[in-house]
């Protein structure tokens, strides 16, 4: 079952109402701005949606801006933003959030925020266009805006380390501190809600004491990696452990 990004095995949804995705990185989770490993972007990822987005093959597709067009032989770009999308707390994204999201971005100096060298200015003329002038024209901006991290948030938002629910976002899921444990849980609020089949999941953390295997083994590549898929690979330690014994003594 593929759900926006993150991959749950059949067998293992069959065994339980609320899967485990994760592994989680320790660093997670926190404010997007300080967001810079391949897992947060996963993560962060299902939660907020950025201006644009990428299909499989990598090509550019709406997202929260359902049109985009250029001006002023490409100096110029406008956005118009789609009016149906809505952060989970039910209000509409407006120009001023994507102005505010992409402004925070680059004045706290992002992991993106180097993208935006050929930005001279965001200017939001009407409550959903937004414009994007350039010192010259820049076509990789459209795929730079795609970037999860770069997901829009409430114009004035700013991250609580201490708060159960600490982002709002538009994505598939809310992030939902319970008993101590992280889920990502359904957003009621998502355009594409009906596609969400996984409507809650547990988010399990390289730090959880009730696995020892050295994680060193698992490359940052598959940040994701099922529960059961890693249950299965802990089993299979002691016979490479025993085959790598044999061969040496051979």
């Amino acid at each position: 079952v593929l759900i926006t990004g993150v991959t749950v095995m059949s067998s293992q949804l069959l065994a339980s109402q609320v899967p485990s995705i994760g592994f989680a990185p320790r660093s997670f989770p926190r404010d997007p701005i300080a967001i810079n490993q391949f897992a947060e972007h996963m993560l962060i990822g299902q939660i907020l949606q950025p201006l644009t987005d990428t299909d499989q093959l990598g090509n550019v597709i709406p997202s929260v801006a359902s049109k985009w067009y250029f001006e002023e032989e490409g100096r110029r770009i406008t956005f118009e933003i789609d009016q149906s999308i809505k952060f989970s707390n039910g209000k509409n994204i407006n120009s001023k959030d994507v102005k505010y999201t992409l402004e925070r971005h680059i004045k706290n100096k992002s992991q993106s925020s180097a993208f935006f060298r050929t930005v001279l200015n965001i200017e939001t003329p009407s409550e959903y266009k937004i414009v994007f002038h350039l010192k010259h024209a820049d076509v990789s901006l459209i795929k730079v805006l795609s970037r999860d991290h770069l997901g829009i948030v409430p114009d004035g938002w700013e991250f609580n380390d201490k708060s159960n629910s600490p982002y709002i976002g538009s994505g598939a899921y809310n992030l939902q501190k319970e008993d101590g444990k992280w889920f990502l849980e359904a957003n009621t609020y998502f355009k594409n809600r009906d596609s969400v089949s996984i409507k809650k999941a547990e988010l399990i953390y390289y730090t959880d004491d009730s696995y020892t295997v050295d994680f060193n083994s698992f490359p940052d590549i598959v940040p994701l990696i099922t529960k059961k898929n890693f249950d299965e690979y802990k089993k299979l330690q002691p016979e490479k452990a025993s085959s790598c014994s044999t061969a040496e003594e051979m």
